[in-house]
């Protein structure tokens, strides 16, 4: 089983894998572009995807934390 969700993209409009983790419970690391800072919204961790340490930053958060996890 997953732990999380990790989506760093540079565009998206309508992200499916989003709303999946949410409909199992997962708690979602993605970029903050476009429509997914609306569909993410405060049920998971947002990101810079241009950059790297701001990534493994966020990745790491929820990695390491399981009450942020959960």
């Amino acid at each position: 089983m997953s732990i999380m969700l990790v989506m760093p993209i540079l565009f998206e409009s309508v992200s499916t894998p989003i709303y999946e983790s949410f409909f199992l419970k997962l708690p979602g690391c993605a970029s903050n572009v476009v429509a997914l800072t609306e569909q993410v919204g405060g049920s998971g961790i947002l990101f810079d995807p241009n950059d790297v340490y701001d990534i493994a930053k966020k990745f790491s958060i929820l990695l390491n934390n399981e009450i942020i996890r959960n």
